[in-house]
This record gives structure tokens, sequence and C-alpha cells, in this order.
């Protein structure tokens, strides 16, 4: 299953229901308000790739046999800010929640979770895979959060004024 939203539409509910999907949820679209109650990814990237702007996105919970939430500077024109993320469980065979800023720039983005369980050995729960390539950067990000487990590191990579609490 692929989710698709058009430039149009502002708001996707998906709610009261467990979703199977065997590709990532992309998305590329600014100004979504997103709702979803329970997503299983069977892929190996991101159960969902976030490449936009001024997103409000609520999750109940992501098992995923990749990783959790990807948050992807990928676009040529734009940086990826002002996301809103509020995830309850993520539960991820690799990494709970990356950061990618090639080659665009990502900052003032808040996350807000429950718990991250990621997978295990060289897995972490939040990353900032590649921060400050060719000029780019990753920063002032604000989380806010209780339990990170099963991982090599709960944070990993995150510097530039990223704020961490609970």
């Amino acid at each position: 299953a692929c989710l698709e939203v058009a430039s149009e539409t502002k708001q996707v509910v998906l709610m009261a229901k467990k979703y199977l999907i065997t590709s990532p949820i992309s998305l590329n679209t600014d100004g979504l308000n997103l709702i979803i109650n329970d997503i299983v990814y069977n892929g190996t990237e991101s159960a969902i790739k976030i490449n936009s702007s001024k997103n409000m996105i609520k999750i109940h919970s992501i098992v995923s046999s990749g990783k959790g939430i990807s948050i992807e500077g990928n676009a040529v024109e734009k940086s990826v800010v002002y996301n809103n993320i509020d995830v309850n469980t993520i539960n991820a065979a690799s990494h709970g929640i990356t950061f990618v800023c090639d080659p665009i720039s990502i900052w003032q983005n808040t996350v807000r979770f429950n718990l991250i369980r990621a997978g295990g050995v060289g897995c972490y729960g939040i990353a900032y895979l590649n921060d400050r390539q060719n000029g780019k950067f990753i920063t002032e990000n604000n989380f806010y959060g209780g339990h990170i487990s099963n991982c090599e590191w709960a944070v990993y990579g995150a510097a530039g004024n990223s704020k961490y609490y609970g």
C-alpha cells in the first residue's frame, strides 16, 4: 500500500485501524494534518519519510522491519522545518528516528514520543546520521519523550542546539 497526498489535500485521517504497508509513507507536501492509528511496515527503509515543512503528524504506533521515521532533507529547493511530530510508540528493527540532511538542512522540528524501541546493537533511538555535510546542518530540534531502549545509543550524533526533555 502506498499513501499519496495531493497538494490540495491538507488533512489526512487514518484512524481506528491497523495499516499494513509495504512501501514507505512519503510526506512531500507542506502543511499537512496527518492522524494515523497504527502502522505495520514490512520493508527495509523507513515506515514514514518526511521531506516537507509545517506538518502536524500524530501517530499512535509504528512497528517497522526497517526504521521508524526518517526526516530527510533531500529536496533541492527547501529546508525541512517546523514539523510537529507526535508518536506514542515506535518499535523498529533498525533506528527509531533518523535525520539525514543531504543536501538540505533540517531545523526547528518538534518530536514527542513515549517509547522508542530500536533494533539492538548498531542501532540508535534518535540519530543525526550526517549532520554538517556539504555546508548543511541539523539543528535546533526539540524532543519530548519517555523511554528509548534496545539500542547502542539512545541519542547519536545530535548537536547544534537541539534539546531533549524527559
